[in-house]
């Protein structure tokens, strides 16, 4: 475990994600769900991104290096949190490693923000996402508190 600001950073990040996907969940529970389908895809993107970085930055990894090799670029992320064993502790398989690939494709370019998307997505469902969101979330806080 890294010194108090570095593991005071960690949970940072984690309050971070934490609350961009409450954020999404709360979307889903207004009156007209669909409006704001884009968004919600967002904010969980940007969620699992922040928890990756989380990891990362609990193995060793910068907050400047963060920022300035992994982007936004959330298959970068995970392919370097695998090499600290992140497959192992959060249960990553191959229906994981499909639903961030497929978000990535249109997270990692900023399609989601900037609307550059004409009719449906080509993604897995929302509910998956925020399934997938929900576990990473879950394991990464016991990761923190050392119970893992």
């Amino acid at each position: 475990m890294g010194n108090v600001n570095e593991t005071q950073n960690e949970w940072t990040l984690w309050n971070l994600a934490d609350e961009f996907f409450f954020a999404a969940k709360e979307l889903g529970n207004s009156y007209n769900p669909d409006r704001v389908e884009k968004a919600s895809y967002y904010l969980c993107a940007h969620s699992l991104e922040l928890a990756f970085k989380c990891y990362l930055h609990r193995n060793g990894v910068s907050l400047d290096e963060l920022k300035r090799d992994y982007g936004h670029d959330l298959e970068k992320a995970l392919s370097k949190a695998k090499q600290f064993g992140f497959a192992t502790s959060f249960g990553v398989d191959s229906k994981y490693e499909q639903v961030v690939t497929e978000l990535n494709k249109y997270y990692s370019v900023k399609d989601l923000e900037y609307m550059k998307i004409n009719g449906m997505l080509s993604i897995p469902p929302l509910s998956n996402i925020k399934e997938l969101v929900d576990k990473t979330l879950g394991v990464l806080a016991m990761v923190l508190s050392d119970h893992l």
